[in-house]
């Protein structure tokens, strides 16, 4: 099974966006994968709050555990083709509807808009990280 694979596996079975992603790549920055679930955890639904998308922020973390102080290039560079894919990178923009409010709790439930939009963009934000990370 390859990474975009297994986090779209990990997705719709156990793991919120970002855990998904920091956990197919723990090896490749140097976490145990137990490790890099612990600290994705908060970060899925915009960190609770529709903020940041928790794909975006696995990302983040993913290139500046990779490439430490040299990391702001290719954090642009993931930042900008997710926003120019989803035309924006804020969890509460792409949904349509602010996750962490009783409201768009139930929009997102209603519509389904976690299953029909996030797997997207978690699949996009892996492959993405792959093509950066390959150089």
């Amino acid at each position: 099974m390859n990474k975009k694979e297994e986090a779209l596996k990990n997705f719709r079975t156990k793991y919120n966006c970002s855990q998904t992603i920091v956990e197919v790549f723990a090896d490749e920055i140097g976490l145990d994968k137990e490790t890099a679930l612990k600290i994705a955890k908060g970060f899925g639904g915009g960190a609770q709050r529709g903020e940041l998308c928790g794909a975006v922020s696995a990302g983040i973390m993913v290139l500046g555990m990779k490439y430490g102080d040299d990391a702001k290039p290719y954090i642009e560079d993931f930042e900008d083709q997710m926003e120019e894919l989803y035309g924006s990178i804020r969890c509460e923009k792409i949904l349509g509807v602010n996750p962490s409010y009783r409201h768009g709790k139930e929009v997102i439930e209603k519509n389904n808009l976690q299953a029909q939009i996030c797997p997207g963009i978690v699949e996009d934000s892996v492959l993405i990280l792959e093509g950066i990370m390959r150089g």
